[in-house]
């Protein structure tokens, strides 16, 4: 595995290496204020030049990624979570619907273990009345059986849950089963793709990139990408096309004054992405404004619809960010994984398939665990250059975790 650093990265590196002990205070207060989402993943991008956030999923799949000596880390911050809750001990989780996808199962058979592990009973759930015994990709057997409603609390089996775990992101909607429960629900409805934005996060992340920045004496653009959203988009229809084509040409536009400022030579390019939604769906790279008003067939049918079939209608224009991490000869990203505000573990989410400036998240990814369980602190080794990487990641996934949350407590004033 190799992870390029160029001589303004390894700047940026040192100078968060170097004020370790500020950053470490000032995440710890800002956490204070803004109480983290219960778990996340973080995808990054490193181009050589920044090291950015440029994707949080607040309900995150692919656990069964991570390396094993991740999981006692794992398993003692979920303990912290749910700990939180005065005599808690039981736990509903309720997973994706896409029983088909047998990996997503692996996820959820180590999800499972990860909060038995913390002395923590689970239940797995299913809302549709049906109760299921399926095999993994691994030959695991998961069982889910059906929930039922009593008032505002809900059964599973024999538990009673005092704490409802969503590893479901609520794409198809909000099922009237979970509507006003007594019982919490982590993380919280409004960070389903119901109501979230991506849009709304990265304007928090953004704001939390330049409270860094101004902390490292840096500019915030290592930090983040620059982005802005288009609404009332019909692919099909060809709607809302001269918003996006205005949208993508003053954001390479900023984009290339930026590498001027850097000496960056590489071409700008965009990503535009389903404002709501996940799993590397609606999503295709754009280097030209006209671009947009001659997409194809195919490429709008990919555009106009996300994840359970839902209709795009609000698009993302994201600054591209090339990924120069290999895995092998394969383009990589890392992935951090956090539960609360603490780093738990990681991979490189690899793909031979797709080039440096695509969507890595599709058919013919691989992953290769990161070691994450030793990085509270960068080394003091002026040797250990992997270590202090790894640091770096984890700052950088830890902004996107206060992006998060301070995104949720907008929701929650709204």
């Amino acid at each position: 595995m190799t992870a390029l650093l160029s001589a303004p990265l390894k700047d940026l590196e040192q100078r968060i290496v170097g004020a370790f002990a500020d950053i470490e205070a000032w995440l710890r207060e800002a956490f204070i204020q803004n109480p983290p989402v219960f778990y996340s993943s973080v995808d990054l991008r490193n181009n050589g030049q920044k090291i950015v956030s440029v994707d949080t999923n607040v309900f995150p799949g692919g656990f069964n990624n991570l390396p094993l000596a991740s999981y006692p880390l794992a398993a003692e911050a979920l303990r912290r979570q749910v700990g939180r809750l005065e005599r808690c001990d039981s736990v509903l989780l309720i997973p994706e619907n896409h029983t088909r996808n047998l990996a997503y199962l692996d996820n959820v058979v180590v999800l499972k273990h990860l909060f038995e592990s913390a002395g923590i009973n689970v239940q797995l759930g299913r809302l549709d009345g049906e109760t299921l015994t399926l095999v993994s990709q691994s030959g695991a057997s998961v069982s889910m059986l059906p929930v039922e409603r009593e008032g505002g609390l809900l059964r599973c089996g024999n538990v009673t849950p005092c704490v409802v775990v969503l590893n479901n992101d609520l794409s198809a909607g909000l099922p009237p089963m979970l509507r006003d429960l007594s019982v919490p629900i982590m993380p919280p409805l409004k960070m389903g793709w119901i109501t979230r934005r991506k849009s709304a996060h990265f304007h928090q992340y953004r704001r939390a990139a330049e409270e860094l920045a101004a902390l490292l004496n840096a500019d915030a653009w290592l930090l983040s990408a620059d982005f802005s959203v288009c609404h009332k988009v019909d692919f099909q229809r060809r709607e809302g096309m001269e918003c996006l084509a205005v949208s993508v040409e003053e954001t390479l536009r900023q984009i290339s004054e930026k590498y001027r400022q850097h000496g960056v030579t590489d071409e700008p390019f965009v990503v535009l992405k389903a404002d709501a939604g996940t799993y590397g769906m609606g999503i295709m790279s754009v280097r030209h404004a006209d671009e947009v008003f001659n997409l194809n067939r195919r490429q709008r049918n990919k555009m106009s619809v996300g994840k359970e079939g839902a209709v795009v209608r609000d698009v993302l224009i994201q600054e591209g960010v090339n990924t120069l991490d290999d895995v092998g000869s394969a383009p990589a990203e890392p992935v951090v994984y956090m539960v609360g505000d603490s780093v738990v573990g990681g991979f490189y989410r690899a793909n031979k398939t797709r080039g440096r400036d695509e969507n890595l998240n599709s058919r013919g990814m691989s992953f290769s665990p990161l070691p994450f369980q030793a990085t509270c602190a960068p080394s003091t080794s002026t040797a250990d250059d992997a270590g202090k990487r790894l640091y770096v990641y984890g700052v950088i996934a830890r902004l996107a975790g206060l992006a998060a949350a301070r995104e949720l407590e907008a929701a929650n004033l709204t």
